[in-house]
């Protein structure tokens, strides 16, 4: 929360600054060093104070705001094998994957990944092709899950679209995986997925709502290793927006984190690929024929109505 309000400054003074480049060229008379009594202009004195504001914010940024927690705001796409590769959005950079993708860099592991930490992330999936899944495993109403994502040393997320069903796989020390399902899992909507591990505790989230709080066996394996997503399986679905963070949330900061990322149809932030010249794309829309992916414009409800989202 509080890189975002650094970002919202910055942007601010930003603006100030292009709404002084327009009035120097459209206005350029107005920036005179001295009034007729010899005084320095009003418009002098501000752009002192407006350069004096940005070293002076951008010191306290630099040696006071210490990182909380790991951001990467992206967009995977999963698709089945037969369909060809994935594809990743970051930075306005779009890549091909196929097999496995890093959803941290190494540092941010080290840093933000440990034995208490709080792991989340937003997803969306579609129905499974059902011609991509052997008939066997569709007998008796049986689940067929599809490999997520892995947090190696703590768990794995497996979903199974056709039911709408998520099972998470925690590995704990010298134990079988302890499983934990989550049936809420609604298609084509989009849900933020965070779970909290502290000792053998874990709490796991949905859209800032405490699902379960459960006990493992065991507390986790290993200290968890990079996180990563698995780019191909038998479903389409899309992940964006991960967060990391070095401690156990408090439910108060779950919600809030929940609604400052989402906007009021609990949409996370999606960043928005460049055009064909490789100009960055606005985020300009027409009731219905908003399909471009878009920044969170308010606060979300804590609890999503399934029905009507």
């Amino acid at each position: 929360m509080l890189e975002s309000t650094w970002h919202t400054v910055f942007k601010a003074l930003a603006y100030v600054g292009a709404l002084i480049i327009c009035l120097y060229y459209f206005m350029p008379d107005i920036f005179v060093l001295q009034n007729v009594d010899g005084k320095p202009s009003l418009l002098v004195l501000f752009l002192i104070i407006y350069i004096f504001l940005w070293l002076i914010l951008y010191l306290v940024y630099y040696f006071f705001n210490i990182k909380t927690s790991a951001t990467a705001e992206g967009l995977w796409s999963i698709v089945p094998s037969r369909q060809g590769p994935g594809t990743i959005l970051i930075n306005g950079k779009t890549t091909s994957v196929s097999g496995k993708s890093d959803l941290l860099t190494e540092g941010d592991s080290m840093n933000f990944l440990s034995e208490s930490f709080t792991f989340s992330f937003f997803v969306s999936i579609d129905n499974a092709s059902i011609e991509n899944i052997k008939g066997d495993s569709l007998k008796n109403d049986n689940q067929v899950y599809q490999p997520l994502l892995v947090v190696p040393g703590a768990y794995g997320i497996e979903v199974d679209p056709l039911h709408e069903t998520m099972r998470i796989l925690f590995k704990t020390y010298k134990t079988e995986d302890y499983q934990v399902f989550i049936p809420t899992l609604k298609s084509r909507r989009w849900h933020q997925i965070l779970i909290s591990i502290e000792g053998r505790t874990a709490d796991i989230y949905q859209n800032g709502i405490l699902l379960k709080s459960v006990a493992l066996p065991n507390v986790i394996s290993a200290r968890p290793g990079k996180p990563f997503v698995l780019m191909n399986s038998d479903m389409f679905a899309r992940l964006a927006f991960v967060q990391s963070f070095n401690k156990r949330l408090l439910e108060s900061d779950i919600i809030e984190n929940y609604r400052s990322n989402t906007d009021p149809q609990g949409i996370p932030p999606i960043p928005i690929p460049p055009n064909i010249f490789g100009v960055p794309n606005f985020n300009f829309c027409l009731g219905i024929y908003c399909i471009g992916a878009q920044k969170p414009k308010g606060n979300a409800l804590t609890h999503v109505n399934y029905e009507y989202s």
